[in-house]
């Protein structure tokens, strides 16, 4: 679904000729902000691959919400996932080089302890912020896989800004959205806990 849909439907739903193509915007982002706040499901996921430049920090990259896993390559073990310290056992690790143990987030930085060599690849698993929505033919996984959660978020913000007595009926419905998108990501965690991750890295 497009965004241009997701906007349509929205204000089919609101039903006020008084909003204005602003507002349906900022109701919509406001909507996105909570949205991340609340939810983490396997559509926010990605992985990418950091390459080190021989000291023990790397840039987090600019769309990560939370990370879920660090991970390096091992010549003996193979894929080693990193443990997350606290930073002053970070600081005292990265001071060496060696085969990284523990991983530490701080503002925009990654810091890793021992510090690898340069260009040793690190693979990083998080949860992403949504690709933001502009034009009208974009979409991301919010329009995708759970349009009426955006929807639903979206009206809660439209209704308490209208006084809408809708407000709980529409904050019950987002609830309950957010609540069975959440509910399946858990039994998926729960169902494969056992199975090993394969990771593919472009």
């Amino acid at each position: 679904m497009a965004y241009s849909d997701v906007k349509t439907t929205f204000q089919a739903i609101l039903n006020r000729r008084d909003i204005t193509s602003t507002l349906v915007n900022t109701f919509m982002g406001f909507a996105i902000q909570r949205i991340h706040q609340e939810i983490r499901v396997p559509a926010m996921e990605k992985l990418v691959t950091l390459t080190t430049d021989g000291t023990s920090r790397l840039n987090v990259p600019g769309d990560l919400l939370e990370v879920i896993s660090v991970h390096v390559n091992d010549a003996s073990n193979g894929r080693t996932k990193l443990t997350r310290t606290d930073l002053p056992t970070i600081l005292t690790y990265a001071a060496d080089q060696g085969q990284p143990i523990y991983y530490h987030r701080e503002v925009g930085y990654l810091y890793l302890g021992p510090f690898p060599p340069t260009a040793q690849s690190v693979f990083v698993h998080y949860f992403a912020d949504s690709t933001s929505l502009t034009a009208d033919t974009d979409v991301n996984w919010l329009t995708e896989v759970a349009p009426t959660l955006l929807i639903y978020a979206a009206l809660t913000f439209a209704a308490d800004y209208y006084i809408d007595d809708r407000i709980k009926l529409f904050e019950d419905r987002y609830v309950q959205i957010r609540d069975g998108l959440n509910y399946m990501a858990q039994q998926d965690e729960v169902v494969n806990a056992s199975i090993r991750p394969t990771f593919t890295v472009d």
